[in-house]
C-alpha cells in the first residue's frame, strides 16, 4: 500500500505450468509484471481476477487459488500452498542477514554544491537504495550525514579560486569522518579538483565520482568519444580526461559558445530550480553540439536536475553515477 493505493501484479512466469501471483511493486520491476492498480479500498481487479489486499507487519497478503512461490535478488519471498486464501510476501531471511550489515554502514555526503544538486544525489541515493538493493524498512536504509555549505570561489563557471575552497572541503570531510563515516560522498564534479590532496590526506574515505562516471560510460558505450558538459573549470582542468584516458575513451572538449551556453543552464538551475524550459533548452544544445555517435556526460550536478528529451545520444549523468558507486562501496 504506497499513497493510498493498492499496487497488485501478476505474470505468467511458470514454477508448475500455472500463473505466478505475488505482491507488487518490489517483485513487479524485477520480473517485468504487468501492474494493475487498485481502488484503495482494499480491491483490485487484475486481469480478471479479485485481490483483496490487507496489511499485516507490514507485509501483503493476496488471495491466491494456485500453488506460488517466488524470490528475486532484492529478497522478496513469496509462497503459498493451493488452496490458501492468502500468498504473503516477506524478506528472505539471507537477504535480511545482508542487509543488516549494509545498513550499519554510514554515508557521508559533502552537501551545498549546490544545495539543490546535493538535495538530488541524497534523493537518488534513497531511491537507489530501494529499487536496486530493496531497502523497505526505514532500518533498511544506509546512514547518512548530509552536511551543506557554501563554498567560497565556487561559482556557476566552476572552481575560480582553489584557495577559499580548499579549507572549507578539508574540514567539511574532517568532519564526516569524525561522524563515523565509512565513506563520502561529493556531489560536485568541480569539487573533483581536490580528489588527489583528499585521497593523499583521508585515502579512499572519499569516493571519485569523476572515476565512477567514466566507469559506467565505458561499459555502457565503449566505441564512442565522449563530449563532457560541466563548468568551465571542470573543462580546463581536464578533471575527465585521464579517467576517460585510462578506459581507451576520448574527451571531447566544448568549445567558447559551447562551455557559455552549459555555464547559463547551470546558472538557471541555480536560480530557479528543474523547469520545463531548461530541459528544452539542454535538449537542444545537446543535438546542436554533439554527433549522434557522441556520448554525452553531464558533468556538472546541477545538470541532474535537467531531463534532456529527445536527443539521439546516450547520456550519462554523474549524480546517478555516484550514487550507484556509493551504494556500491557499503556492499562490498
Amino acid at each position: 500500500m504506497r499513497n493510498g493505493r493498492a499496487w497488485v501484479v501478476q505474470r505468467g512466469l511458470d514454477f508448475r505450468t500455472k500463473p505466478l501471483v505475488v505482491f507488487g511493486w518490489v517483485l513487479g520491476t524485477h520480473f517485468g509484471c504487468e501492474v494493475g492498480r487498485g481502488d484503495g479500498l482494499g480491491h483490485s481487479e487484475v486481469f480478471g481476477r479479485e485481490v483483496e489486499i490487507r496489511i499485516a507487519n507490514r507485509a501483503e497478503k493476496l488471495r491466491a487459488g494456485e500453488k506460488i512461490a517466488a524470490v528475486d535478488e532484492r529478497g522478496w519471498h513469496a509462497e503459498a500452498p493451493v488452496g490458501a486464501s492468502y500468498a504473503v510476501a516477506t524478506r528472505h531471511p539471507k537477504f535480511l542477514k545482508a542487509k543488516m550489515t549494509y545498513s550499519n554502514h554510514r554515508i557521508g555526503i559533502l552537501g551545498g554544491a549546490g544545495p539543490l544538486a546535493s538535495a538530488e544525489f541524497h534523493k537518488r541515493l534513497i531511491e537507489l537504495a530501494a529499487t536496486e538493493w530493496g531497502a523497505f524498512q526505514d532500518s533498511e536504509y544506509p546512514e547518512v550525514v548530509h552536511v551543506s555549505h557554501g563554498y567560497p570561489g565556487l561559482t556557476e563557471a566552476g572552481l575560480v579560486n582553489m584557495a577559499a575552497a580548499r579549507d572549507t572541503v578539508t574540514h567539511s570531510v574532517e568532519f564526516l569522518k569524525n561522524a563515523g563515516c565509512r565513506h563520502v560522498a561529493v556531489p560536485c564534479n568541480s569539487l573533483h579538483a581536490f580528489i588527489p590532496e583528499l585521497r593523499e590526506q583521508f585515502g579512499e574515505l572519499v569516493l571519485d565520482m569523476i572515476d565512477a562516471t567514466a566507469g559506467y560510460v565505458a561499459k555502457s558505450a565503449p566505441d564512442r568519444p565522449v563530449l563532457v558538459l560541466g563548468s568551465g573549470s571542470t573543462r580546463e582542468g581536464g578533471l575527465y580526461d585521464g579517467a576517460l584516458a585510462a578506459r581507451g575513451l576520448s574527451r571531447l572538449a566544448p568549445d567558447e559558445s559551447t562551455q557559455s551556453r552549459t555555464n547559463a543552464l547551470i546558472a538557471g538551475v541555480m536560480l530557479h530550480g528543474a523547469s520545463e524550459g531548461l530541459d528544452a533548452a539542454l535538449s537542444e544544445l545537446i543535438r546542436e553540439v554533439a554527433a549522434p555517435t557522441t556520448s554525452v556526460i553531464l558533468g556538472c550536478t546541477e545538470l541532474s536536475l535537467i531531463r534532456p528529451r529527445g536527443v539521439p545520444n546516450p547520456v550519462f549523468d554523474s549524480t546517478t553515477a555516484l550514487a550507484h558507486a556509493t551504494l556500491g562501496a557499503l556492499a562490498g
